[in-house]
């Protein structure tokens, strides 16, 4: 008795899911940045520098980078979102370390599906100090190099 109706019910079962609407989907696109401006340090010694820029969409996105910036990498050029649900995901953002004294910048575009985005990744330059700071006080002898 219990075989007879195992049958029938997995065919209902395999056919089930297609009876219902697609509801979950998103239907305006959507795409947005925790911020508009990343801000990094010169360098840390390792040869590089990162931070983390958090990017929700709910299509599929990718980041691109000008052409004339070889400075800036990224972990992963994108992210795939078929199901169309909005999706907060991280994007690495690696920048080789700035060896000048000037700050630099560029942009950086995330494009998904219609919408764009805009963020600026500004690097400071290296501080140093060209001087020595020569302080004596009493019978002690004392060279500021800096701290910045």
């Amino acid at each position: 008795m219990h075989r007879k109706l195992l049958l029938p019910a997995a065919v209902v079962l395999l056919f089930l899911p297609g009876c219902f609407p697609e509801t979950f989907r998103e239907e305006t696109p959507s795409l947005e940045t925790d911020r508009e401006e990343v801000l990094f340090r010169s360098g840390t010694g390792e040869g590089w520098v990162k931070d983390t820029l958090y990017v929700s969409s709910n299509r599929s996105w990718t980041v691109f980078s000008q052409e004339d910036t070889d400075w800036i990498s990224f972990a992963e050029e994108g992210f795939e979102n078929p199901s169309g649900v909005r999706k907060t995901t991280p994007l690495v953002v690696i920048c080789l370390e700035n060896p000048a004294d000037d700050e630099r910048s560029t942009s950086i575009r995330i494009v998904s599906d219609g919408q764009q985005k805009q963020v600026t990744i500004r690097q400071e330059g290296m501080k140093r100090k060209d001087s020595v700071e020569a302080i004596e006080i009493g019978d002690h002898y004392f060279e500021d190099h800096g701290t910045d």
